[in-house]
C-alpha cells in the first residue's frame, strides 16, 4: 500500500527523535527507532526532498575513489516521506556520460518508487518499482547497446525484464521472469529468453527455474535452442545441476550441434570460422574444492572455407593444482572436397581441404583470480610462464602463409612436420620448433611466379628461421636463410638473405601496376629486410641470364602527375605515413592507410646484364610502340619512398626500333649498335642508337628516273640521340646493294644523288612516309614552268601513295602483333609495299626458335609481283628474293650458319635472279681494351699468368653516378 505525504507542518513543531545510544547493538538500535516512531502522533513525521547536480566530478572522485572520474550532466532528485508505520520514497537520476576506469555508461536514465510497512515483515510489505536504461553500457564485460531493465515487486513476488539491442555478438536480447521469495527458498522462474545472433534466433523451449538456498544454487534444466541452418535439426545449449560445496553436486553444460560461423566474430579473425561444436562441461563442488572436467569437439573445423579437420579438446582442473591439463588433436580424414560427406558447415560451402594431423598435450596455469584456494601442490611451470604445451606436428598445412601475404599470394601448398613446444604467456607465447617443409609450392600471380619449396626451418619466440631453404622453379633455384620475425606478435618483418641461381624473379608479359616487368631470370645475392608494409629488397651484384627481357614503361606523363603508373604506391597516391597503424594481430586485417607488401616495397637492385640480354622501352604496348635493344650492361633499379629510379648503361648490339609519325606511319628499324643510359628518371633515358630501315622504294620523284618503273633497294639510316622525351633524330639514305654493272644508272652516281647534303633528309623522310621520292621540294617544284597541272598531279599521287602505304603498314603492324602473341616461339613479320594497289610486293620475315634458342631457323625477303602484266617496260625481276638461314649456337659466343640466298640485279635491265649457298662460323666477344681481346683469343698459347687482367664482374652500385663504371660504359666491339 502506498502512503501519500501528510499535510505539511512546520518542522519546528515536530518532536525531535532522540539520538540512539552509541553502544547499542543492531537489535537495540532498531527497537529504539521503532519506539521513537511510535511516540509520534502525526502521520507526516518526515517529508523531505533533495536535488543533486554535480559540476566538478574530478573533485568528488579525489575525495571518494568510487565516484566516477567523469560525470557529464549528472543530475538526481529524491523525495522521502516517513509516517508512524510506513515509508514512501521516489527518485530519479540522469547523466549523459559516466566513466570510471574502463567502465563507461552513456545517456543513463533511472527512476524508482519504494514503499513499506514498519509493522510487517520486510519481504512481505515492501513494494518496489524501478527502471534503468542507457544508450550504451560497458561495465566489466561486453558492450551493451540500448539496455533496459525493469523490476516490480510486492507481496513476496515480482517480475523482472531485461532487453538490449546488442550484447557482444548477440544482436538482440529479451529476458523475462518471475520472482518469488519465501522463508525457505528464493526462486527466479525464467519464462522467456530470446537471443538474436547473426540472423538466427535462440530461445528457451520451456520455462526454467533457478532456486537459491542458504548453501546451494539449483538450476532446473534450462534449454536454449535454434534451428540449424544446414541440417533438419536444432542447435541446443543445456544448463542444469547444483552448485554447492558437496563433492557430489555437479553443474552440467551440454552443447549439441552448435553452428560456429555466427560466433566467429568473437575471435576477431579476418575470415569466417566454420564447423559444428559439441561438448560437455562438468563442474563439481564449486564452493569448497572445485573440479572441472570438459570435452569439446568441432566437426569439420574450417577457416576461410578451408576445411582444417576435426578438432578435439579435453581439459581437467582440480583445486589441488593451479594448472589446467589439456589434451587435443586436429585431424583430417579426407583429402578432397568431393569426399566430404554431409553438410560443409560453412557459408558458401567448403572450397578446399587441408590435410592436417596435429596432437597437443600439456598444462596451462590459471590466473590467481580463477583459482578456488591456494593449491596443495606447486605448478610444474616456471614462475614467469603460463603455457607448457607440446605439439606433435605430423602434418600441418602451409596455407596459413597465404593470409600473411593475402594481397599477392594466390595459393600455398605443402606441409610442415616436426616437434613444436609452446611456452611463455598468453600475450607473449614462446614457440620452439624444428620443422621440415615438404612438397611446398607458392604462386605469386602479380609477378607470374610459381615456386617449389623444401627445407628445414626453426621457430622460436623471435620468429621463423629458414635454414638453407631450397626454392626452385623450372629454370633455376635459390637458397634462403634468415628470419621472418614476429615482433611480439603485432606484425611481421623480414630479415632474409638468399643466393639465386638462374631462378625466375618476374614473368609478366604486360602490367600497368608494376614499374618494370618482363621475363627475368637472375643469379647472385638478394636480401629482404624490414616490416611487411615497408620492406626493402636489395642486391649489390645480381646477374640476369642472357635470355632475360626487361620492360620499362615510358609514359608521356610525368611521375608527379600519376605516381601509380610506374610506382608501387596504391591508386590513392597517399604519401607514406610516419606512424603506421599496426594490425591487431599477425593474422588480423590490414588497417586502412597501411600499404600492402608490394605497395610498400623498397627496391635497390644492382643488376648486371650479360651478352644477349634484352631491354624494352615501352611507349605504347597496344600498337607495339617499343624500342627493343639486345646487348649487355649494368642497370640499378631503385624504389625509395614511392619514387622509382633507374641508373646505369645498356650497350646495344642488336634490336629493333618502331618509328612512328603521328601514330599513323609505322616503320620498324633494325638497331645496329648504341647505348641507353639512365640517370634517375626511368621514363626519360638518354639514347644513342644507330638503326636502319631496309625497303624497296619507287624511283618516282628522283630527277632523271621518270622512265624507270622498277623499285630500288635502299636503306634509311636513323641516328637517335638525346632524351626519350625530346629525342634528336638524324636521317640518312643509301643503297642497300651497290652494283657497278648497272647500265641504266650507275650505283655510285645514284648513291651520290641520294646523299646530297641538302637532299638526304628529304629523301629519307619521303621514303619513310610514301616509299617514293615524291615528298621533296625538288620533286614538287621541278618543271614548275611548264604549268601547275603536273605539280598538282604529283602532289595528288603522293597523297594517294601516302594514305595507301600508311594504312597498309598499320594493318601489317597489328597483324604481326597478333601473330606474335599466338605463336610465342615464332617471330613473324609480314607487310606489303608499293604505290599502286594493283602492283604490290609482299615483304616477309619468319624466325623459328627451338631448343632454348640454340637452333634458329629464319628467312626474310620480298616477293615481287608480275609488273610486266601492267607495264611491258617493267625492269624488276619477279618471284621471291631474300635469304634462308639455319643458325646453330654451339656456345654463347660461337655459332655456325648455313644459308641460301636468292637476289636480283635491281638496277639493271636484266630480270635474272642469282642464287648462292654457303656456310659460316661466327665468334662474338666484348672487350674494353685490346689487351683483354688478345688474351682471350691467344691466351691458350701463352704461359699461365695469375696477374693477367680479367673482366671484373663485381659491379659497384651505379646510383648517383651519371657515368657508369668501365665494365659497362665502353661500347662493345664485335669481331667475327
Amino acid at each position: 500500500e502506498r502512503h501519500k505525504p501528510a499535510p505539511s507542518r512546520a518542522l519546528a513543531d515536530q518532536p525531535a527523535i532522540p539520538p540512539p545510544d552509541a553502544s547499542a547493538d543492531r537489535s537495540e538500535l532498531r527497537a529504539q527507532t521503532e519506539a521513537a516512531l511510535t511516540e509520534m502522533t502525526s502521520p507526516g513525521l518526515i517529508d523531505a526532498e533533495a536535488t543533486l547536480r554535480v559540476k566538478r566530478p574530478d573533485i568528488v572522485h579525489a575525495w571518494w575513489a568510487a565516484f566516477p572520474q567523469r560525470a557529464d550532466d549528472l543530475e538526481a532528485s529524491a523525495a522521502l516521506t516517513i509516517g508512524a508505520d510506513s515509508l514512501y520514497a521516489t527518485g530519479q537520476a540522469s547523466a549523459s556520460l559516466l566513466k570510471s576506469g574502463i567502465n563507461e555508461i552513456e545517456h543513463l536514465e533511472a527512476e524508482y518508487e519504494l514503499s513499506g510497512q514498519f509493522d510487517e515483515p520486510l519481504a512481505q510489505s515492501t513494494r518496489v518499482a524501478a527502471q534503468v536504461s542507457a544508450s550504451r553500457m560497458e561495465v566489466g564485460g561486453p558492450s551493451l547497446q540500448n539496455p533496459t531493465a525493469s523490476l516490480t515487486y510486492g507481496g513476496r513476488s515480482g517480475t523482472l525484464q531485461v532487453t538490449a539491442d546488442r550484447v557482444g555478438i548477440v544482436d538482440t536480447l529479451n529476458a523475462a521472469g518471475d520472482l518469488r521469495i519465501t522463508p525457505t527458498k528464493n526462486e527466479l522462474r525464467l519464462h522467456q529468453l530470446s537471443l538474436g545472433i547473426n540472423g538466427s534466433r535462440w530461445s528457451n523451449s520451456s520455462p526454467a527455474s533457478i532456486f537459491a538456498y542458504a548453501g546451494a544454487l539449483v538450476v532446473t534444466p534450462l534449454r536454449v535452442q535454434s534451428p540449424h541452418p544446414e541440417t533438419p535439426s536444432f542447435q541446443r545449449l543445456r544448463l542444469a545441476g547444483t552448485i554447492s560445496g558437496r563433492p557430489t553436486d555437479t553443474l552440467s553444460v551440454d552443447i549439441d550441434n552448435v553452428y560456429l560461423p555466427p560466433f566467429s566474430e568473437i575471435t576477431g579473425m579476418a575470415h569466417t570460422i566454420g564447423g559444428e561444436l559439441d561438448g560437455e562441461l562438468r563442474l563439481q563442488s564449486v564452493w569448497d574444492a572445485p573440479r572441472l572436467v570438459g570435452d569439446l569437439s568441432v566437426r569439420r573445423l574450417s577457416y576461410d572455407r578451408r576445411v582444417l579437420g576435426d578438432a578435439r579438446l579435453h581439459a581437467e582442473y582440480a583445486v589441488q593444482s593451479p594448472d589446467l591439463r589439456v589434451d587435443g588433436s586436429l585431424r583430417t580424414t579426407v583429402a578432397r572436397v568431393d569426399s566430404l560427406a554431409g553438410p560443409d558447415l560453412v557459408p558458401g560451402g567448403a572450397r578446399t581441404v587441408d590435410p592436417n594431423r596435429i596432437s597437443l598435450s600439456g598444462r596451462v596455469r590459471l590466473p590467481t583470480s580463477m583459482r578456488a584456494d591456494a593449491p596443495a601442490q606447486a605448478s610444474k611451470l616456471p614462475p614467469d610462464e603460463t603455457l607448457d604445451l607440446s605439439v606433435d606436428v605430423d602434418r600441418a598445412d602451409l596455407s596459413f602463409f597465404r593470409y600473411i601475404f593475402e594481397e599477392r599470394v594466390s595459393s600455398v601448398q605443402g606441409y610442415a612436420t616436426g616437434p613444436l613446444h609452446i611456452g611463455g604467456q598468453f600475450r607473449d607465447p614462446i614457440f620452439e620448433a624444428d620443422l621440415s617443409i615438404l612438397n611446398g609450392a607458392v604462386s605469386l600471380p602479380l609477378f607470374g611466379l610459381k615456386y617449389q619449396i623444401e627445407g628445414d626451418v626453426e621457430v622460436d619466440r623471435r620468429g621463423i628461421h629458414p635454414k638453407d631453404l631450397a626454392v626452385q622453379d623450372e629454370d633455376g633455384r635459390a637458397t634462403i636463410n634468415g628470419s621472418l620475425l614476429f615482433n611480439d606478435y603485432q606484425y611481421f618483418s623480414f630479415d632474409l638473405s638468399s643466393t639465386l641461381d638462374g631462378i625466375t624473379v618476374i614473368d609478366v608479359s604486360e602490367s600497368e601496376d608494376l614499374p618494370f616487368y618482363g621475363h627475368i631470370r637472375a643469379s647472385g645475392p638478394l636480401s629482404l629486410t624490414g616490416p611487411l608494409s615497408d620492406a626493402s629488397l636489395t642486391s649489390d651484384a645480381a646477374r640476369t641470364t642472357p635470355d632475360s627481357e626487361l620492360y620499362i614503361p615510358v609514359s608521356g606523363r610525368s611521375v608527379d602527375e600519376d605516381s601509380g603508373y610506374i610506382l608501387f604506391a596504391d591508386s590513392t597516391g597517399q604519401a607514406p605515413i610516419e606512424s603506421r597503424t599496426r594490425r591487431q594481430s599477425i593474422l588480423g586485417d590490414r588497417p586502412e592507410g597501411v600499404p600492402s607488401f608490394v605497395d610498400g616495397l623498397n627496391i635497390d637492385l644492382n643488376v648486371i646484364a650479360p651478352d644477349e640480354s634484352t631491354v624494352h622501352l615501352v611507349f605504347d604496348p597496344l600498337v607495339g610502340d617499343v624500342v627493343t635493344v639486345v646487348g649487355s650492361g649494368r642497370v640499378q633499379l631503385q624504389r625509395q619512398g614511392g619514387e622509382f629510379s633507374v641508373f646505369g648503361n645498356f650497350d646495344a648490339t642488336d634490336g629493333t626500333y618502331l618509328f612512328t609519325a603521328g601514330e599513323v606511319f609505322v616503320r620498324r628499324f633494325s638497331i645496329d649498335e648504341g647505348t641507353i643510359s639512365w640517370d634517375g628518371d626511368p621514363t626519360n633515358a638518354t639514347l644513342d642508337l644507330n638503326a636502319d630501315y631496309r625497303t624497296r622504294a619507287s624511283t618516282s620523284g628522283l630527277p632523271g628516273l621518270d622512265d624507270f618503273s622498277g623499285r630500288i633497294p635502299v636503306t634509311v639510316q636513323l641516328d637517335v640521340t638525346g632524351r626519350v622525351a625530346t629525342p634528336q633524330v638524324d636521317l640518312g639514305l643509301s643503297l642497300s646493294q651497290q652494283n657497278d654493272r648497272n647500265p641504266l644508272v650507275g650505283s655510285e652516281s645514284l648513291d651520290a644523288m641520294l646523299n646530297q647534303p641538302a637532299r638526304t633528309t628529304e629523301y629519307a623522310t619521303s621514303v619513310l612516309l610514301t616509299n617514293t621520292f615524291l615528298l621533296t621540294t625538288e620533286s614538287v617544284t621541278q618543271d614548275g614552268t611548264a604549268g601547275g597541272s603536273d605539280s598538282s598531279n604529283r602532289l595528288t599521287t603522293a597523297g594517294n601513295q601516302l594514305a595507301f602505304n600508311s594504312v597498309s603498314q598499320l594493318v601489317s603492324s597489328q597483324l604481326n602483333r597478333y601473330l606474335g602473341q599466338a605463336l610465342p616461339n615464332v617471330d613473324l613479320n609480314f607487310g606489303v609495299q608499293g604505290e599502286d594497289p594493283d602492283d604490290l610486293d609482299l615483304i616477309y620475315g619468319v624466325a623459328l626458335r627451338l631448343l632454348n634458342e640454340r637452333l634458329i631457323i629464319r628467312g626474310e625477303g620480298v616477293y615481287t609481283g608480275n609488273d610486266s602484266a601492267s607495264d611491258p617496260n617493267a625492269q624488276q625481276p619477279q618471284g621471291p628474293q631474300g635469304e634462308f638461314v639455319v643458325e646453330v649456337r654451339l656456345s654463347p659466343s660461337v655459332s655456325a650458319n648455313f644459308f641460301y640466298r636468292r637476289t636480283a640485279e635491281e638496277l639493271t635491265q636484266n630480270q635474272a635472279l642469282t642464287t648462292s649457298r654457303g656456310a659460316g662460323l661466327s665468334y662474338q666477344t666484348q672487350f674494353p681494351n685490346w689487351r683483354i681481346l688478345f688474351g682471350r683469343v691467344f691466351g691458350w698459347l701463352l704461359p699461365d699468368d695469375s696477374d693477367a687482367p680479367e673482366d671484373d664482374s663485381a659491379a659497384e652500385p651505379v646510383a648517383e653516378q651519371p657515368v657508369a663504371p668501365s665494365d659497362s660504359s665502353t661500347a662493345p666491339d664485335r669481331r667475327r
